[in-house]
Formats: structure tokens, C-alpha cells, sequence
């Protein structure tokens, strides 16, 4: 079970990689470093109130979809260097070697911090009013830690990091939502017509098989053909239809 739920972080989290480093390359290193730290903190937070293996493993795997960290900080440190190596390389160890300190005591911490009620169940502080919390959410103190560790990241990267992304190739973030509908409705487009092109593909394959068959038998094209036939046409038109844009939908020819 442990295995799987965190394995699931890295399923979110590659599935995620493209889209974050085409995020940064459109609105700013800054802004994918904020809005990774935000949306982790509040599916860290969203972990620890958890009370089902399944609800664990989905926000396990939302926490790596948000996670658009690491990638991005290479590219800012890079940047920064502005092509000196020393200072680049210097720079790369210190976040691989905070990256490892991170995952060294992060555990350590969430040990201590997990399931109070049973780890101390002498101590004032778990017996008081936050014992009914505790007992109901076993693992909410490490992910509130992790939560407030985010908010600190923000305020850093606010105040102290500076965009490297030239002003002229960044896009305004309010477009995001937009560029996000666009993209999403780009890529049904695309899945659509190919679905559309197989579909009526097979469907002109057995009209013409149709044809052969009954042309063999007999010169004169029966009815059955031209139902076949007019299947196919009306398949394309009825597709070109549904899977037009309403703009660009047109008045399909008379089949007649």
C-alpha cells in the first residue's frame, strides 16, 4: 500500500512535466514556481484530512500533477548563471543538495508529527481541544507542516526571485484559462476527427464491398446498394457537422 501511494505522486507527476515546462515557457518561471507551491499546499493539506486508501491515493496523485518544482528551478538556475559554469554548477548542487536534505528530513519530520493521540497520549496538548481532530485526522500535523512550508516558498519566491523569461515572450496569466480551454478543445478537435475519419472509413469499406458483391451478381445496382452507399455519404456530412466548429458549420449538400 505505502508503495503504491507513492508511486502514484510520480504517475501525476509525469504526466505533468510537459504541460508545467510549456506553462513556464508562456507565463514566467515565477509564475509556475507560485502556483506549484499553492496547489501543493492545498493538496498537502486536502492528504492529511484523508480518512480513505482511495481519497489518499487521488490526492497523492493530484500532489504530483501540481508539482511543476524541480524542473522549473533548473531552468531558473541555469538562467541566472547567465552562462557562467562555475556559478551554475555551484548553483545546480546546492538544489539537488536541498532536494536531498528535503527528502532525508521530511519523513523524519512526519513521523514524529503523525498520529499524536498514539505517539503521546500522556501529553496535555493532544488531550485537549484538539484531541477530537487528531483522532478523526491521524495525519493532519506533517501536511499541515507542509502546507505552511508552501506559504513560506511563496513569500520567497515573491520577494526574492527574479523572472528570467524575457517580458517580451511572456503571456499575461489572466489568459490562462482561456489558453487552457483552447488547448483542451484543440486536442478533442483532433481526437474527434481522427475517431470521425476511422468511423466513416469503415463505413465506406463495407459499402464497397457491398458493391463488389452485388455488382458480381448483377449489373444493376439494387436497392440495398444505394442504401449503403447514402449510408457513407450521410456519414460524412452528419460527422463534418457535429465535429465543425458552429462558425465554420455550413448547410450540408442536398444528398438527392
Amino acid at each position: 500500500y505505502a508503495g503504491l501511494l507513492s508511486s502514484s505522486f510520480m504517475i501525476g507527476r509525469s504526466l505533468s512535466s510537459f504541460p508545467w515546462g510549456k506553462a513556464a515557457d508562456t507565463y514566467g518561471r515565477r509564475f509556475v514556481l507560485i502556483a506549484s507551491l499553492a496547489f501543493s499546499g492545498i493538496f498537502s493539506l486536502c492528504f492529511g484530512l484523508c480518512r480513505t486508501y482511495k481519497w489518499a491515493i487521488f490526492i497523492r496523485c493530484l500532489l504530483g500533477l501540481s508539482n511543476g518544482i524541480v524542473g522549473t528551478v533548473k531552468t531558473l538556475v541555469s538562467e541566472i548563471a547567465q552562462g557562467d559554469e562555475k556559478l551554475e554548477t555551484r548553483s545546480m548542487a546546492l538544489v539537488m543538495g536541498m532536494w536531498g536534505w528535503g527528502f532525508l528530513i521530511c519523513p523524519a519530520i512526519s513521523g514524529v508529527l503523525s498520529d499524536p493521540i498514539e505517539q503521546y497520549p500522556h501529553s496535555s496538548w493532544v488531550n485537549g481541544r484538539l484531541k477530537e481532530i487528531f483522532t478523526s485526522f491521524p495525519f493532519i500535523l506533517p501536511n499541515l507542516v507542509g502546507t505552511l512550508g508552501c506559504l513560506i516558498s511563496i513569500g520567497s519566491v515573491v520577494l526574492f526571485v527574479d523572472e528570467t523569461l524575457p517580458k517580451e515572450k511572456r503571456r499575461d496569466a489572466r489568459h490562462i484559462f482561456e489558453d487552457v480551454r483552447l488547448s483542451l478543445a484543440e486536442t478533442i478537435g483532433d481526437i474527434c476527427r481522427q475517431l470521425k475519419g476511422h468511423i466513416c472509413e469503415g463505413v465506406r469499406v463495407q459499402a464497397n464491398d457491398t458493391d463488389i458483391n452485388l455488382s458480381l451478381r448483377s449489373p444493376v445496382v439494387d436497392e440495398s446498394t444505394e442504401k449503403d452507399i447514402f449510408t457513407s455519404e450521410s456519414c460524412s456530412e452528419v460527422s463534418a457537422l457535429l465535429f465543425s466548429s458552429p462558425q465554420s458549420t455550413q448547410q450540408p449538400p442536398d444528398s438527392k
